[in-house]
């Protein structure tokens, strides 16, 4: 099984950071997938 999402957001330009663990923490709950890798680019 293969789940794909995007999670878009701004930045302010190079070296500003976003902590995105809730955001993925989501999306992987709500892939219904239980075991396998999660990969963000």
């Amino acid at each position: 099984m293969v789940h794909q999402e995007q999670i878009n957001l701004s930045t302010k330009g190079h070296g500003d950071m976003h902590d995105l663990t809730r955001r993925v923490n989501q999306v992987v709950k709500n892939s219904g997938i239980n075991t396998g890798m999660c990969e963000i680019y």
